[in-house]
């Protein structure tokens, strides 16, 4: 599965070697599409990556506090994400703008959407700044920084133990080689990382309705999107 490869063969090498897709199983979850993340990005070609995910817990939140401390104080506050709790919407954007005609910037895709909803109702976090005259609530690499060095809650100490094992299989069964092993691991550990991060951030909410990209999770029913427009399907939540 080198990096050369176009997506076409890349596929075709990977459904070669896997049979049992149940390899993926990991407890309520399949990890195919992780899987398939470290394989075609190839993480290892750019440049060393780290992965603590498998070391023991203690070594784990040993990094976190010395990372931590080395950081110094993070310019972020829980009191600072608690100030938005009751709005009913939290989007997440990925940072995409567009400029009026007086050169100010908007977000590309959810400009409308706070207008329609009215921004007292919306919590707008932006994953990637790309202008810092956006106007924005919320910096994702901010609230990274401020939760991705805490302790392991009881929940990410269960899905990091299905991880371990799930992984520990896909190694046993020798289908892959080391290098798409590295990849893998690096995968695991991105995914884990934003788990993490989300499932904190989302706790500290009441919002009935969670937005990112295109497409709107709510506890109803979805709402999907284009660049443009929105529409609003009558169906339960996955």
């Amino acid at each position: 599965m080198g990096a050369a490869k176009n997506f076409t063969d890349f596929k075709t090498d990977f459904y070669a070697k896997v049979k049992d897709f149940s390899l993926f199983d990991c407890a309520e979850f399949n990890v195919l599409k992780i899987v398939l993340d470290g394989l075609k990005v190839n993480y290892i070609s750019r440049g060393k990556v780290t992965v603590d995910l498998f070391k023991p817990v203690w070594v784990q939140h040993l990094k976190y506090q010395l990372k931590a401390a080395k950081a110094g104080k993070i310019s972020l506050s829980t009191n600072d994400i608690l100030q938005f709790k009751n709005r009913k919407i939290l989007i997440a954007d990925d940072g995409r703008i567009i400029h009026d005609e007086c050169k100010k910037p908007h977000s590309y895709y959810f400009s409308n959407i706070i207008k329609h909803f009215g921004k007292e109702n919306c919590t707008h976090l932006v994953e990637k700044v790309r202008d810092e005259s956006l106007a924005r609530n919320l910096d994702y690499p901010l609230v990274y920084e401020l939760f991705i060095h805490q302790k392991y809650n009881d929940d990410e100490l269960k899905i990091r133990q299905s991880i371990i094992t799930t992984f520990n299989n896909i190694k046993a069964a020798q289908i892959f080689d080391e290098k798409e092993i590295q990849n893998i691991a690096f995968a695991f550990q991105n995914f884990f990382n934003q788990y993490k991060v989300w499932s904190r951030l989302l706790n500290f909410y009441r919002q009935k309705y969670f937005i990112r990209s295109v497409i709107i999770t709510m506890k109803e029913g979805h709402w999907l999107l284009n660049e443009k427009a929105f529409s609003i399907l009558n169906c339960n939540m996955v």
